[in-house]
């Protein structure tokens, strides 16, 4: 994200929909929030606390407090990056701090240190008052509704984790459980996806469309058709696959994402192996 952007995601809205197609809308802040890797997750409680703390002193400045109590003094992460604004800046040009990020990643809040910075009256009020809901309150009083979906996607892996994710309503349908380390996560990306312009469902009744392509190398389309079957893996039991995949050398468990929401393979297939598109139910 540039300098000159706002760290605030705002995901627009595609304009082509095909006739009688649903597509997902665009996330508020709060959705993108709570529906994101534990990378993404962990930068954002860094900026809310930032913008947190600072949205709880600028109301202080803008009431006239003293100057000798406003320099506002704010600390990101480990403390390496650190700015002073005083007061006076702030009744003077009426100035808000807001995260955001640099193209190299570093981020940063603070205009006194030459960073990107808002009027304080071109900030929504809402967007002020989520950000500020995001510092106080823990993850899982902020995220009360469902984790949703990046638009277009039917499925996302973190580097950890494999999600599948509900077409018309933009919520997973099950995530894996795998616990890993911080280095071992990346952003989402997704793995399979519709077209953006929403082909509709050409599947008989009692299957289940998969538009679009899958875009990792681990997963694939079973069988060959954009309709799935019913495809259960050994000990399991699911309704709809969404894709499954088998490796050479075979190994005890093959890769199945069901859209039931139960839990997948443990340890996941031989990465290290060749993995073939598995064409037929075992």
């Amino acid at each position: 994200m540039k300098v000159s952007q706002v760290f605030v995601v705002v995901v627009s809205v595609l304009a082509v929909l095909s006739e009688g197609c649903s597509c997902p809308g665009p996330l508020t802040t709060k959705e993108e929030y709570c529906q994101a890797s534990f990378v993404t997750l962990a930068k954002f409680k860094s900026y809310s606390a930032a913008t947190g703390e600072a949205e709880f002193k600028v109301s202080h400045v803008l009431k006239g407090i003293p100057e000798d109590q406003t320099t506002i003094n704010v600390v990101v992460g480990d403390g390496s990056i650190s700015c002073d604004l005083d007061g006076e800046g702030f009744l003077k040009n009426r100035r808000y701090l807001i995260a955001g990020s640099t193209k190299e990643g570093r981020y940063f809040v603070n205009t006194g240190c030459g960073y990107f910075v808002r009027r304080w009256k071109e900030i929504p009020l809402p967007q002020r008052r989520e950000w500020f809901q995001i510092y106080k309150l823990v993850e899982e009083e902020v995220c009360k509704v469902e984790r949703q979906c990046p638009e277009n996607c039917t499925s996302y892996f973190d580097g950890c984790n494999q999600c599948g994710c509900d077409l018309e309503t933009g919520k997973l349908t099950y995530c894996t459980e795998r616990f890993c380390s911080p280095e071992e996560l990346e952003e989402p990306s997704c793995t399979s996806e519709i077209d953006p312009n929403c082909n509709p469902n050409p599947c008989a009744e009692g299957e289940t469309y998969r538009p679009g392509k899958n875009l990792s190398e681990y997963v694939y389309d079973a069988p060959a058709s954009p309709c799935d079957t019913v495809l259960c893996n050994i000990g399991e039991t699911c309704e709809t696959i969404l894709g499954a995949a088998v490796c050479r050398p075979f190994t005890t468990c093959a890769q199945v994402l069901c859209e039931a929401g139960v839990s997948v393979c443990t340890d996941g297939p031989d990465r290290d192996a060749e993995c073939i598109p598995n064409p037929v139910p075992w």
